[in-house]
């Protein structure tokens, strides 16, 4: 598992944690809207427990929990999302445990979302090497990640735009990282090293999605581009780069086709668990990471139910010491399938449970929410 992994479990966790939250309280307030906006609750905010059940094949299968808070509505701002605020945690059979807080909110007609998170975790992951055909890929080296992880995002509607949003995002981690290399060569000792990440980034948006949680129509375009420097605090100097195109498609009243291009690249010396990954299904993500990685991904989604549908899948990515190169180097291939149950009658939020199939084998995910 790279350290991009890990902000993933620190953050994402809590954005689906979120979604979900928030289609459920769509979904009770629907039931009676008059009733909903005069009640006492309504105007105070409500409370909700979110348990998700979650499996991947880089750390494991468990528990995500959580305890989310939505903010009373806004007076004279009906157009607004509701500010959100949460704390949970996830533990996996791999004894691999992350915890934290987070808030989102939508300031001024939503004109302003700024987001916070403040993260701990201690995982247990592999470590393959790097490249297309990694060193440890037959026989990986397990380490320890533990790390201390704020995140603080503020994005502001482009003027003259609908859709454009532009702001900064930095990241702070502490983190230790220790290799137990005695199953590997017998009496080498423990190795660890204490390290600080600290990362500004410009962070640009597209958003005309019709829909956050399963997007029918529209696109969503996410444009980073960071710097990790030692005038930031952080122990190492290297420029981030990270973009990704959505696209959503209407088939048919019942299906959707959704498409996803992503690339990543860093430039200077990033260390091994900041390396770019191949997040595709079929294989760990620490699996394939270089210092560049392209990848695509299709997948067909079709509700046969009002409440229950399926997806198809097929992947295609590479890794490399530049995004040429990545586009020269071995193609790593997968297919997936997975179903769906919709977890809200009102909201399109789905837990899913999925089968990924690649050349490296295959992995299960349960997971809430779509891939992208």
């Amino acid at each position: 598992m790279t350290s991009f992994t890990k902000l993933f479990l620190c953050c994402s966790f809590f954005a689906f944690a979120g979604q979900a939250f928030s289609a459920e309280l769509d979904d009770r307030l629907n039931r009676d809207v008059d009733k909903a906006h005069n009640s006492k609750s309504f105007r105070k905010g409500q409370f909700l427990a979110v348990p998700i059940p979650m499996s991947n094949p880089t750390i494991g299968s468990g528990l995500q929990a959580a305890l989310l808070y939505m903010h009373p509505s806004k007076k004279n701002s009906a157009d607004s999302p509701n500010a959100t605020s949460g704390l949970g945690g996830m533990y996996t059979d791999t004894d691999s445990w992350v915890a934290g807080l987070f808030h989102d909110n939508y300031l001024f007609d939503d004109r302003l979302r700024v987001r916070g998170v403040v993260g701990t975790g201690d995982v247990n992951v592999n470590f393959y090497g790097s490249g297309s055909d990694p060193a440890f890929a037959d026989d990986p080296v397990q380490y320890n990640l533990t790390a201390n992880v704020v995140l603080i995002q503020a994005l502001g509607r482009l003027p003259g735009t609908k859709d454009w949003f532009g702001g900064l995002k930095a990241v702070v981690m502490e983190s230790t990282i220790t290799f137990d290399l005695d199953a590997l060569i017998p009496g080498i000792p423990v190795l660890d090293d204490d390290m600080k990440i600290a990362n500004m980034a410009v962070v640009v948006n597209y958003d005309n999605r019709d829909n956050n949680y399963y997007p029918r129509t529209g696109r969503f375009l996410n444009m980073e581009v960071g710097r990790d420097d030692e005038s930031l605090g952080s122990d190492y100097s290297f420029d981030r780069y990270t973009l990704s195109y959505n696209h959503y498609f209407s088939a048919s009243e019942k299906s959707v086709i959704a498409v996803r291009g992503y690339s990543s690249m860093v430039d200077g010396e990033a260390p091994f668990f900041l390396m770019p990954t191949l997040n595709m299904r079929g294989f760990s993500s620490g699996r394939y990471q270089d210092e560049a990685a392209v990848s695509g991904h299709l997948e067909w989604r079709h509700k046969f139910h009002p409440r229950w549908g399926f997806m198809l899948s097929a992947e295609v990515g590479s890794v490399g010491n530049s995004i040429s190169n990545a586009l020269d180097n071995k193609v790593v291939t997968s297919t997936g399938a997975g179903i769906r149950w919709q977890v809200s009658k009102k909201q399109a939020m789905h837990l899913g449970l999925d089968v990924g199939v690649s050349e490296d084998g295959e992995a299960i995910y349960l997971h809430v929410g779509e891939k992208f």
